[in-house]
């Protein structure tokens, strides 16, 4: 099994049991009281007012460059400048928001 060299496993299988009867007995594993304290200490953490937890770095991507949109009132077919090599889900959310 490859393990990244910069970073040691953290989360102990102790850790994981826990983890697995929480969401076998709650019923949650993406919402909840949980959910809603990893973002209160997160947005603390960062100094920020709010954070909000998403599904997926994709779902972060498109809820970035729309709020980028709204903030800023970029205009519908406003040019953005991308890599020329980059992953789909980086140009997706601007395609997405009319850009």
């Amino acid at each position: 099994m490859y393990r990244w060299p910069l970073m040691g496993d953290t989360v102990t299988k102790r850790d994981r049991l826990k983890m697995a009867w929480f969401c076998l007995t709650t019923g949650k594993f993406t919402a909840g009281q949980k959910v809603s304290e990893f973002e209160a200490q997160w947005a603390d953490w960062v100094g920020s007012e709010y954070a909000l937890f998403v599904s997926s770095g994709s779902t972060a991507n498109t809820l970035l460059v729309e709020s980028w949109k709204e903030t800023y009132n970029i205009p519908d077919g406003a040019k953005v400048v991308v890599p020329a090599c980059t992953w789909v889900t980086n140009i997706a959310p601007i395609i997405q928001a009319n850009l």
